[in-house]
């Protein structure tokens, strides 16, 4: 119950009018670490939309009047302010993405001491329920094509300088039309375990999904290993799954684009792109998959061992008289 009043707290009052255009009507799930999501109406545009406040719950609160967005005090006013400051700063780079498998953001405004979001709405349900209407998990071949869609569009995401964060079941919506897409960007400054958001970050996300998906369980944080039976996935897809999956950032796919190619290659989607070569400044190596499923590191080239030129005269001699002596047998 305490919960539930806190929820209530934090968040706007139904028919709070924001921008003195759109009408709240009411929250969506519960407040994120980085903010609030409402259904809301559109005045003008005659339609539904959702709305994403910034409203980070360490860095700021909700005033009395229940409206105004108001810091910490202290130090959290500058740590606010600078957080705004990247939120919309983000929200303008992410208008600029326009991916079927990523939410549209069809605007941004500031309002209440704080920023945001206008993102169109969609019909169909969260993710967290088509999966569980479907029995609660999903084959692996649908899991992975629903998977390799979102990765789609975290390459866009990643290409326009943007983490989403926070991809998981609730974060993903399903459109009455089959189409899964990723919303609530809300994710940009939580923290895995201390790790600083960044597109293996999403690499990690999009894996543990995947693994939900596949299995019905949540991967452990940063497991070292991935228990998956041959009935749940073949051998590959389990060593794509615990890739994406490592504990060290360092030790991912660097970004989407290379998890997805990785992900395609363990379906046999694309055979000829069976090697993936990580950048320098991630990790020195490359990836390649064995006809078993695993990973493992490029073997080094054999090494050419040069004769010295002596020798090679030599041996030119050598056989020079050999071609030599048989010429002359045959002649006789």
């Amino acid at each position: 119950m305490a919960t539930r009043a806190l929820h209530h707290t934090v968040a706007l009052l139904p028919d709070t009018l924001l921008h003195q255009r759109y009408l709240v009507e009411r929250m969506i799930g519960t407040p994120g670490s980085s903010g609030v999501t409402y259904f809301a109406y559109d005045q003008i545009g005659n339609r539904s939309v959702a709305i994403r406040e910034f409203l980070p719950s360490t860095l700021a609160s909700r005033s009395s009047d229940r409206t105004t967005v108001v810091p910490r005090g202290g130090e959290h006013d500058a740590a606010f302010q600078d957080a705004l400051a990247r939120f919309v700063a983000d929200a303008e780079r992410l208008m600029r993405v326009a991916h079927l498998n990523v939410v549209r953001v069809s605007g941004m405004f500031r309002d209440n001491d704080t920023a945001y979001l206008v993102l169109d709405g969609y019909e169909g349900v969260p993710l967290e329920e088509h999966v569980m209407r479907a029995g609660g998990r999903l084959r692996w071949k649908a899991a992975s094509q629903l998977v390799l869609r979102l990765l789609d569009g975290l390459v866009a995401v990643h290409a326009a300088g943007l983490v989403h964060g926070d991809v998981s079941m609730s974060n993903v919506l399903f459109t009455a039309g089959g189409r899964p897409v990723l919303a609530n960007f809300g994710g940009l400054l939580e923290r895995h375990d201390g790790e600083e958001p960044g597109p293996a970050t999403d690499v990690y996300d999009a894996a543990g999904l995947l693994y939900r998906l596949v299995t019905g369980q949540s991967a452990t944080d940063f497991a070292d290993e991935v228990a998956l039976s041959d009935e749940e996935c073949p051998p590959g897809l389990r060593a794509t799954i615990a890739t994406g999956l490592a504990r060290d950032p360092r030790h991912r796919p660097p970004d989407a684009q290379s998890y997805q190619r990785l992900l395609k290659a363990a379906l046999g989607q694309n055979p000829l792109s069976m090697t993936l070569t990580r950048p320098p400044e991630t990790v020195p190596s490359d990836w390649s998959m064995t006809k078993s499923g695993t990973f493992s590191a490029p073997t080094a080239p054999v090494a050419r061992t040069r004769l010295p030129v002596e020798k090679i005269i030599t041996v030119a001699i050598i056989l020079l008289v050999v071609a030599v002596g048989v010429w002359s047998l045959l002649g006789r």
